[in-house]
């Protein structure tokens, strides 16, 4: 099978200049390379159809104890975070998280969001990576440490969205944010931020990223019933849609949990979180794919030399051995650079292994290039 790494970087050079200085007394720096999404491309192609038919099952609901609840974030499989906002300003339990056992479904904790939000809604929706919660809120996105609770910074990632409605991140640096009928954004988790849009016109509320490859939605219908949405990723193409008759409400934040689950916020009156099992097919025999790319890294040097390094991971159900990977280089629709491997192997299931390549000459500065890495497995 065959699967893709796309890596797309800039190159612009930096110039530390006085205002004194003429152009010619300029001293050339680094080149700085702004890197795309680092992640196999795994997903449908963007032509697919949408297809309207999503199996799934309602495994379980929880009753939450008050209204205004708008988001929600699995954290380290065990427990549930779920935001709550106000009916005014001067709420006596103004912007709280409700802490819940996820194994009993029980309520065991609270705790109130940090100050300085800014509207009523509070955390608007959340997204968890080990000891890192992401919350959304208006146009800034907290950083919150779990262990403390306590907020470690916040930013704008200057997507120009209103509100971060919903909020989902990817395993490995980026993070994807929309509001109601707008485009779904993609930036870093860190600066520079990069942010780029994807098309969407569904009412989107919430945002989650399964493992499978997949961008999940949860969205609002004019007739306040529950919808899913499926995109591909990182292309973010949508592919497929659901409507959920047994919700019926206001959509609000979702969240997937151990890769199977899709824990769907919904403002109902009362409020409640619903667990929908979803269906994905089984791995493959035979699926080895590049998912990193190692090398190049964010700073190179005009006209010096870079060893392209992939990282590639057995996502089958079998060892695999003799495995092609390819790197391409293009640079203003030319390719400059064609380069394949053939790893020996073995490389057991879920097992990684990193490719080198032959050496590539970076250009002078104000060049552009994309890099593409992938394998070429047969079937």
């Amino acid at each position: 099978m065959k699967r893709l790494g796309l890596f797309l970087f800039f190159v612009t050079l930096l110039f530390g200049v006085e205002n004194s200085l003429l152009p010619s007394d300029r001293k050339e720096e680094k080149v700085n390379l702004t890197t795309d999404m680092l992640i196999p491309q795994t997903s449908p192609l963007p032509s697919a159809p949408v297809t309207k038919s999503i199996p799934y099952t309602i495994e379980w609901r929880i009753t939450l104890p008050d209204t205004y609840h708008v988001g929600l974030t699995p954290v380290n499989d065990t427990i549930l975070w779920v935001s709550e906002g106000a009916s005014s300003t001067t709420s006596p339990d103004y912007m709280e998280v409700y802490v819940y056992n996820l194994r009993t479904r029980t309520l065991i904790d609270s705790f109130n969001q940090p100050a300085g939000i800014g509207d009523r809604w509070g955390w608007r929706d959340m997204t968890c990576r080990g000891d890192t919660v992401f919350a959304s809120y208006g146009t800034s996105v907290d950083v919150i440490h779990v262990p403390t609770r306590t907020r470690i910074r916040s930013f704008s990632p200057g997507t120009g969205l209103a509100v971060h409605r919903g909020l989902a991140s990817d395993p490995l640096d980026s993070l994807t944010a929309t509001n109601f009928a707008t485009p779904i954004w993609k930036f870093y988790k860190n600066t520079p931020y990069n942010p780029h849009s994807y098309a969407n016109i569904d009412t989107s509320y919430g945002l989650a990223y399964d493992n499978h490859g997949f961008l999940w939605m949860s969205t609002q219908t004019a007739l306040s019933q529950g919808k899913i949405t499926k995109f591909s990723y990182p292309n973010i193409t949508k592919v497929d849609e659901q409507l959920i008759p047994e919700i019926t409400g206001i959509a609000g934040g979702c969240e997937m949990w151990q890769d199977t689950f899709l824990l769907y916020l919904n403002q109902g009156t009362p409020d409640e979180v619903v667990c929908l099992r979803l269906y994905f097919p089984p791995p493959a025999q035979a699926d080895v794919g590049v998912d990193m790319i190692r090398n190049p890294g964010t700073l190179a040097d005009p006209n010096s030399i870079i060893a392209p390094l992939a990282r590639i991971k057995n996502f089958g159900t079998s060892a695999q051995q003799n495995i092609p990977v390819y790197c391409w280089i293009d640079s203003a629709g030319t390719r400059i650079y064609n380069q394949n491997i053939t790893f020996p192997g073995p490389l057991a299931p879920n097992e990684t292994a990193l490719v080198s390549f032959p050496n590539w000459l970076v250009g002078p500065a104000g060049a552009s290039y994309s890099i593409k890495m992938f394998t070429d497995l047969a079937n």
